[in-house]
């Protein structure tokens, strides 16, 4: 019984979602720190809690989590706190991970009075984040990035912190790779709170659709055409699929495509790299051998 990332629930100190809002809620008990997802999604029902021993289950599959950091758009959190605590926000480099991810650990300390402190050193300081002024510390530990934002000042309450700028900061110092994941948003404290919320921003997708448009004894035509299937526009794309035998991609048009073995990626070019939301753009090729069935095309975007 238990979610694809987590455990059907966990004990926590938290307010859920309110109605009709798509999140993740997350929070760990008296001393412990949590490394991967708990969803919550309600359609008709706010969930809330306050007690050091009470549960919340995980709901459903809703969350907008997993998320690649290149496609993260906003991702709010509110959180009031009574004592020491700070958001933990894990980044791996697959979609689910099996204990400790092992991309990057990022701390942020909304309150930032002397209670408790990141680890490592501080590396940059009042940098100004989310409304706010932070202090920056790094450190490299047990084969991954540990990064903390400690702010200046009282912060024992935040309304609308967006993790996606702390993350592009981090992204910026190269601490967090592009091509990684955010798989949790925590609230890991050391007495009561109340009042934690994450919810995640629409998102930039895309999907592949392949189509021979003619074949013969020795070679074909496809087109693939690929679709805007998120909430924001779609800045670039690629698009990777691997042939089920010895095909061999003899010329192309309106992508940059490159073959190794049976592996082959398709780029956007300059000129069709936007896609709005629900628009399309195609891109096609020749190909040397039989005309492939049943090949599985993956799309990704920026």
């Amino acid at each position: 019984m238990s979610h694809p990332l987590v455990q059907l629930a966990f004990r926590i100190s938290a307010v859920a979602a309110a109605a009709g809002l798509v999140s993740a809620v997350l929070a760990a008990a008296v001393g412990l720190v949590l490394m991967t997802v708990l969803p919550y999604t309600s359609a008709a029902a706010t969930i809330q809690v306050c007690g050091k021993a009470d549960v919340v289950p995980a709901g459903d599959q809703g969350s907008g989590l997993p998320v690649q950091v290149s496609r993260m758009a906003e991702v709010a959190t509110d959180w009031s706190v009574t004592a020491a605590g700070a958001y933990a926000v894990s980044f791996h480099s697959k979609p689910k991970a099996d204990g400790a991810p092992d991309g990057a650990e990022m701390a942020i300390w909304p309150d930032g009075r002397g209670k408790a402190q990141p680890g490592g050193l501080m590396v940059a300081s009042a940098i100004p984040l989310s409304g706010a002024s932070w202090d920056v510390w790094f450190e490299r530990a047990e084969g991954r990035n540990r990064i903390g934002y400690e702010r200046v000042g009282d912060g024992s309450a935040v309304g609308g912190l967006d993790v996606h700028a702390f993350t592009k900061d981090a992204l910026g110092r190269g601490w967090v790779r592009p091509e990684w994941y955010l798989i949790g948003v925590e609230a890991d404290f050391h007495q009561r709170v109340c009042g934690f919320e994450v919810s995640v921003g629409p998102q930039a997708a895309c999907t592949a659709r392949f189509a021979v448009d003619e074949a013969w004894s020795t070679g074909f035509t496809a087109t693939v055409v690929v679709t805007n299937s998120g909430g924001l526009p779609v800045e670039g794309w690629a698009v990777d699929w691997t042939f089920p035998a010895d095909q061999r991609v003899r010329n192309s048009w309106d992508s940059v495509l490159v073959q190794s073995g049976k592996a082959v990626r398709a780029v956007n070019a300059a000129y069709n790299a936007k896609i709005d939301v629900a628009g399309t753009a195609e891109f096609g090729f020749v190909g040397d051998g039989q005309a492939p069935t049943g090949v599985q095309f993956s799309c990704v975007s920026w």
